[in-house]
């Protein structure tokens, strides 16, 4: 039995779910995976990327900043989620197009990082905006930050 309504079924011509009735619970595991793979990519690029987006801002504005930034994320997406599917288009039949999608898939996120690499920062902003590596020694005990005399 369709766990669908039967009507519904009929008419719209709709599929039964992956997974319905079958108990093949190990079937889920490359939706799981790539879940958590890609919760582990996104903890790992926000932080660099809200500072980027701050230093980038010049530590002026950036919550409207981080506001253009979030919108042309999801414009990002939206464009890019119409050209994948219209790709997927490929995948239908067995042949040698079946592997455009995955190169332009894959060669997206390549083509940025090289971008990134040679993008051109504003004048005034690098690596370390504070020039802290520049004036700490290895050696040097760490300054005091108060008046009140150290415990030892």
């Amino acid at each position: 039995e369709s766990p669908t309504h039967p009507v519904r079924h009929r008419i719209s011509g709709a599929r039964e779910p992956p997974f319905a009735g079958q108990g093949q619970w190990y079937q889920a595991i490359p939706a799981i995976v790539m879940v958590i793979l890609m919760h582990v990519g996104f903890m790992m690029s926000a932080p660099m990327a809200r500072d980027l987006t701050a230093v980038l801002a010049r530590e002026r504005h950036v919550a409207t900043h981080m506001g253009v930034v979030g919108t042309m994320g999801g414009i990002g997406v939206l464009i890019s989620s119409t050209i994948t599917g219209w790709l997927l288009e490929f995948t239908n039949d067995p042949s040698i197009l079946s592997i455009i999608p995955w190169v332009v898939c894959m060669l997206f996120p390549i083509v940025s990082a090289i971008a990134i690499a040679y993008f051109p920062f504003p004048e005034g902003v690098d690596d370390d905006p504070k020039g802290k590596a520049a004036t700490a020694s290895p050696d040097a005990a760490p300054a005091a930050t108060t008046d009140e005399p150290a415990l030892t």
